[in-house]
């Protein structure tokens, strides 16, 4: 794994953050490391090191979470936050953490490094499609969790956070997933609705 110390002025950046930020940016940048390219995660381990990843993460914020694997090789991570009606169809935001493969002689920064710049832009495969809807659905679910346990909000339905290995190659992995009954859905929310 390739792990640069970030600049004066990325450190300088961070410093600005509230611990909680700092934390969230972290973390993102943590999972950008892993370098679970659609080409190799099901052979090499990645898939299996970044779903462990986003379990653990899930837990971290109250979530219930599991890791289920329909197929070898594929784990789906399926994070959950129970409404107080769960007879009601449930809320499935979907989201995706295999990413295209890399060729490094294009790029300007460690294509898994997470390097961030003193602006706080952070340079990774998979920034933009798809690891930071991971970590914004996550805090997401924090942020409610937090909300709900305040008294300010309450949740009827089910909300599900499912995470699929595989978008990058036809995310073939949702359909078997949706079928083996796993969840009700009422809605999804995914990029490939998009």
């Amino acid at each position: 794994m390739d792990v640069c110390s970030d600049s004066v002025e990325a450190a300088a950046f961070l410093a600005k953050l509230s611990d909680a930020d700092r934390h969230t940016v972290e973390q993102f940048r943590r999972f950008l490391r892993i370098p679970s390219t659609s080409s190799e995660g099901p052979k090499n381990g990645t898939y299996k090191r970044a779903a462990e990843f986003l379990n653990a993460y899930c837990i971290e914020v109250g979530l219930t979470s599991q890791i289920i694997e329909l197929s070898p090789g594929l784990p789906i991570v399926l994070a959950t936050l129970v409404g107080s009606k769960p007879e009601l169809p449930t809320v499935l935001l979907n989201s995706h953490y295999d990413v295209v493969p890399v060729f490094e002689q294009y790029w300007k920064w460690l294509p898994f490094g997470a390097q961030m710049d003193g602006e706080g832009n952070i340079y990774a495969r998979g920034t933009q499609d798809m690891k930071c809807v991971c970590i914004m659905y996550i805090e997401a679910m924090r942020a409610l969790i937090a909300a709900q346990k305040a008294g300010a909000a309450k949740f009827d339905r089910t909300i599900h956070l499912s995470f699929m290995p595989d978008e990058e190659l036809g995310g073939n992995g949702m359909q078997p997933f949706i079928k083996a009954g796993y969840v009700r859905v009422s809605s999804v929310c995914s990029d490939r609705l998009s």
